[in-house]
This record gives structure tokens, sequence and C-alpha cells, in this order.
């Protein structure tokens, strides 16, 4: 499916099939994506501001460049592309900035964090063995 541009700000999409689908610079703000399957999809530059992916797979999907504020407990992201992610907690629209990207339990083996930015980013037991960690901020 083609979504690439879509406005799908705080939708409920818990449990969906959207492999292989096109998101590219989509607005997936406060949208609810737990349990839903996104391997392969692309996500190149979307924003994701307070997305719950708690349990979503996303293996080999692309969210390079994407802007990932997101809650993602327990995601599979094995073999995704994270490149120049912005992870980072912006502060400036944020109350007292108490919003996070949470990793927790997620497998990111072999995933591609080259460049990305996880300031802020909670990462409690998660798997990052054959993940590419340079260029971290």
């Amino acid at each position: 499916m083609d979504f690439k541009g879509a406005d799908l700000f705080y939708s409920h999409i818990r449990g969906v099939n959207l492999s292989n689908s096109n998101l590219e610079n989509a607005s997936l703000n406060l949208t609810i994506m737990s349990g839903s399957n996104l391997d392969r999809t692309n996500l190149h530059n979307a924003k994701m501001n307070n997305t719950e992916l708690g349990d979503a797979s996303l293996r080999n999907a692309d969210l390079s460049s994407a802007e990932f504020i997101a809650k993602a407990k327990g995601a599979d992201l094995r073999e995704v592309d994270l490149t120049a992610l912005r992870g980072g907690a912006n502060m400036s629209n944020q109350s007292m900035g108490m919003l996070r990207t949470k990793l927790d339990y997620a497998n990111l083996n072999d995933a591609k964090l080259e460049n990305a930015d996880l300031a802020y980013c909670t990462m409690k037991f998660a798997e990052l063995q054959g993940a590419d960690l340079r260029g971290q901020i």
C-alpha cells in the first residue's frame, strides 16, 4: 500500500499488516501501531512523535532520517535501517522534556544505527548484536 506523505495523526492501527508499504514522509504522530507488521516498510523521513510500536515487527524496515520519539518496547527491529534517525527528545516541544524514545527489550540485531541521534533513548535489555553504532550522538 502507498501511504507516502499521508497524515495518519492519532490513528489506531493495532495488529495491522502493513508489510512492504510505503509510508515515506508520512505523519504518524500519536499513532498506535502496537503489534503491527511493518516488515520491509519504507518509513524514510516519517514523523513518529509519541507513536506506540510496542511488540510491532519492523524487520528490514527503512526508518532512515525519520523523526522517531516513539515507544517500541519489545519491537522486532532486526536489520532495520535507522541511519540518521532523529530519536533524541526535542525539548522545546515537550512539557518538561518527559517524552523519550523507548527501545527497551527491542531486538536491534544487525540494525543500522549509523549517525542516529539516540539522546535520551532508553534501551534496557535491548539486543544489539551486530548493530552498526558508528557516529552515535
